[in-house]
C-alpha cells in the first residue's frame, strides 16, 4: 500500500475539492459524481494500481465524470475556459502518456493536476452563470 503522504496518491483530494465546488456550484448530482471518482482514484493509487477491479471502477468513473461535466458545463464556457480546458487536457494526456512509459508516480501526479484545474474551470463557469 502507498502512504496517504505519497504525492500520487494525495493529489486525489484534489478532487474532493473540485466535489465541493461543484456543490458550491448548486450541482449536487455532479459534486456526488466527481466525490465518487475521487474516492475510486483514490483507492486505485493506495493499493499501488494493483487491483484489477480498482482500475476498473476508477477508469469508469473518471470518463463518466468527464462526460457528465462537460456536458453540464458547456453552455457556460467561454473561449477562454475552453483554451484553459484544452491546454490542461493536452499537458495532463502528456504526462498521462509519460507516465505508462517510464517512471509512473511524478508524471501521473501531474496528469491529477492537470484534471484538477480542468475540473476547477468546469464548475467555476458554473459558478458565474447567472
Amino acid at each position: 500500500m502507498r502512504s496517504l503522504s505519497e504525492p500520487v496518491v494525495w493529489t486525489n483530494l484534489l478532487f474532493f475539492l473540485n466535489a465541493l465546488l461543484w456543490l458550491y456550484a448548486g450541482l449536487p448530482t455532479t459534486a456526488g459524481l466527481v466525490a465518487i471518482t475521487a474516492f475510486a482514484s483514490l483507492s486505485y493509487h493506495v493499493f499501488k494500481e494493483s487491483e484489477p477491479i480498482s482500475k476498473l471502477i476508477d477508469h469508469s468513473c473518471a470518463y463518466a465524470a468527464l462526460i457528465w461535466t462537460l456536458w453540464v458545463a458547456h453552455p457556460m464556457l467561454s473561449l477562454i475556459h475552453i483554451a484553459v480546458l484544452a491546454t490542461a487536457l493536452v499537458v495532463g494526456l502528456i504526462f498521462k502518456n509519460y507516465a505508462h512509459r517510464t517512471s509512473y508516480e511524478a508524471p501521473h501526479t501531474y496528469w491529477h493536476i492537470c484534471v484538477f484545474i480542468g475540473q476547477g474551470v468546469l464548475a467555476y463557469a458554473c459558478l458565474l452563470d447567472p
